[in-house]
């Protein structure tokens, strides 16, 4: 039970995640799969076949997994932890994937979730993180892992000038040699008169004039 409740939290905010930030849900997902099969199945099972064996022995749900734990895992507990994490490992890079390989790593995802919930009391939270699997096969799955990294990348080099740069261009503008400006009297009520001052910016292809007005003294 004390193993119960810090999983069923960690479902729920996966289940939450994946309806808030889809994208990020299935790379974290994608991630997690791979250092699960990786610790969980390769490293205990290799290090401590007992305790691997004793996951689904100790209190399993149903009489089925305890059967298959007691007489096919216990006879080669090292042999099943590496099929069983070599699986894992690659839902997870499938998950990490795109489009129908994706999805195939997804729904592969969700059956091994509930395949493993009779395993023990800890493990019945898993409906709700594949739930979270589930919700993620209606999203859009269009980029793998390299194509979100290459395109974060390819956004952080693109920088949007400043107000400095802005400010200089500007600058260069008005220095450039295709800038000329003439005066034009206006007259102006009260008999004095004022002046326009056009601007014209020669640029290929480009004539424009910019009205600026100054006031004699």
């Amino acid at each position: 039970m004390e193993q119960t409740i810090p999983w069923l939290v960690f479902c729920l905010a996966f289940l939450s995640l994946s309806i808030w930030r889809p994208r990020a849900a299935r790379v974290f997902i994608g991630v997690f799969f791979i250092v699960m099969g990786i610790a969980v199945n390769w490293v205990l099972a290799l290090a401590d076949p007992q305790t691997f064996v004793g996951l689904g022995t100790d209190a399993p749900l149903l009489s089925a997994h305890e059967w298959v734990f007691t007489e096919v895992v216990a006879r080669a507990p090292q042999a099943v932890g590496i099929l069983a994490g070599a699986g894992e490992i690659a839902l997870g890079v499938l998950m990490l994937s795109r489009d129908s390989w994706a999805r195939l790593g997804l729904a592969g995802g969700i059956g091994f979730l509930l395949l493993i919930t009779p395993v023990g009391v800890w493990t019945l939270p898993n409906p709700e993180m594949a739930a979270g699997l589930a919700y993620l096969l209606t999203r859009p799955a269009d980029q793998s892992l390299p194509d979100l990294i290459r395109a974060r990348r390819r956004r952080s080099v693109t920088r949007v000038p400043s107000i400095h740069d802005r400010a200089a261009a500007l600058r260069g503008a008005r220095a450039s040699p295709g800038v000329r400006a003439a005066a034009v009297p206006l007259p102006r009520r009260g008999g004095g008169v004022r002046s326009r001052v056009l601007r014209q910016c020669r640029q290929p292809g480009i004539q424009r004039a910019v009205p600026v007005h100054h006031r004699s003294q």
